[in-house]
């Protein structure tokens, strides 16, 4: 019975968190966008086809769409399947899944926090700071494979949820500023897709490779993502991402 009134407490306390979007919200500020007329009827498939077009023939788009593709899709199984199945059969249960998921929705409250005092610095070293990101979550998926703490593991996520925290409002701002008006729906339902739309058939394919290897699935995680890094790295609007997101002006 106590079991069950903490998780009735604690799904409370969940639903009243949302009052802060409620609020976030009514305080946002609505201009009028004037659609263009002749794109007025235009129908959804069309408009996802422009907004894939237009991404695609995009350099910097094109490269972040595929990078949060890859990233979400490596990232989402093991955290979502793998890391309650390392806190059962390594640490305590649902308290050590509890305190390490925490961890990361910690870290990236943080890395929210501190964006905005670390912009200026981050906007000068924009592309050597996303290349790192990545190679912190591959650092960081491949010492999930070993750990045995619940502290080590907490410490793990928290810091992956920093960096993430901080690269999601910078990038994601500095992308919108950049985008025309009337594509911006398109391309952030796309930006989107990326992050959630691949979420389904990662947890499948964990649940699969879990059985084989728990150690191997973190392992091979952070080695897939460590490669995405080197990856992005390589690529040349990487090279000179500050002027292709337009930042400062």
């Amino acid at each position: 019975m106590a079991a069950i009134t903490a998780i009735a407490l604690a799904l409370a306390f969940d639903a009243f968190t949302f009052l802060a979007s409620v609020v976030t919200l009514a305080l946002m500020r609505w201009e009028s966008i004037s659609r263009p007329v002749d794109k007025a009827a235009a129908s959804i498939l069309q408009s996802v086809r422009e907004g894939l077009v237009y991404m695609w023939h995009e350099d910097l788009l094109r490269t972040m769409f595929i990078v949060m593709v890859a990233s979400n899709f490596l990232f989402s199984g093991p955290l979502v399947v793998g890391m309650p199945v390392i806190a059962n059969t390594r640490l305590s249960g649902a308290a050590s899944f509890g305190l390490i998921v925490g961890g990361y929705g910690i870290g990236n409250l943080l890395g929210i926090v501190l964006s905005n005092p670390l912009a200026q610095v981050l906007y000068k070293r924009m592309g050597t700071y996303m290349v790192s990101v990545f190679v912190v979550f591959g650092i960081g998926l491949g010492l999930m494979g070993l750990t045995s703490s619940t502290i080590f593991a907490f410490v793990i996520l928290l810091v992956m949820g920093v960096c993430n925290g901080i690269l999601a409002i910078t990038l994601i701002t500095s992308l919108q500023r950049k985008t025309p008006k009337d594509m911006l729906g398109r391309v952030m339902s796309l930006v989107m897709l990326a992050s959630v739309g691949l979420q389904p058939i990662s947890q499948a394919l964990t649940g699969v490779v879990i059985k084989l290897s728990l150690t191997w699935l973190f392992y091979g995680a952070g080695i897939l993502m460590a490669l995405v890094a080197v990856w992005l790295a390589f690529q040349p609007v990487m090279h000179h991402i500050e002027e292709a997101l337009a930042i400062g002006s």
